[in-house]
């Protein structure tokens, strides 16, 4: 940035900075110097470089120019994974476990057989990460194997209960995941 600036004659001050947004980050005494914050302090720090940077650098009309140079600027690159999706955890993950052990559904609730957590929410996350990884679209066959669950009938009333958006009928039908 400091150097797409200075190539449109612009000197702005650049303050560099990690935001981490983890809530279990714990950062040792050897990063105490580095740029490095949690998301609940991003408020203070901002607050602090409006104090020590309280000079205009730019008109709204230069700084309007200067965003439409960037955005020209840029070329997005397609991302590919480069990981097999076979190779992906399935099912519902335990937290507590450190997301070690794939929780069983048993009575209606997703219990870890490893250290007994119940967890129900940890299956909305499951399901969220499975439309990152395979789409929005889920049917009664995909849901059995992602999630480990052996009866269809089990799953169809735990995909009703969910009340999807459904496409198809019968064989084909999908549900859909928002």
């Amino acid at each position: 940035m400091r150097q797409i600036f200075r190539k449109v004659g612009y000197h702005i001050p650049i303050v560099y900075m990690i935001v981490s947004a983890n809530p279990k980050m714990i950062m040792s005494a050897s990063l105490s110097a580095q740029p490095i914050i949690h998301v609940s302090g991003l408020a203070e720090k901002m607050e602090h470089l409006y104090k020590q940077h309280q000079q205009v650098c730019l008109s709204e009309k230069a700084l309007r120019e200067l965003s439409k140079y960037i955005l020209k600027m840029h070329k997005p690159t397609q991302w590919t994974m480069d990981m097999k999706m076979e190779e992906l955890k399935k099912g519902v993950i335990c937290s507590k476990c450190d997301y070690r052990f794939v929780m069983q559904y048993r009575q209606g609730k997703w219990r870890c057989e490893n250290c007994g957590e119940v967890d129900n929410q940890a299956f909305n996350d499951a399901l969220k990460d499975y439309r990152y990884m395979y789409g929005e679209l889920i049917s009664n066959s995909l849901f059995q194997d992602f999630f480990g669950i052996s009866c269809s009938k089990t799953v169809y009333k735990i995909l009703k209960s969910l009340q999807l958006q459904e496409v198809g009928a019968k064989k084909n039908r999908k549900y859909i995941i928002k």
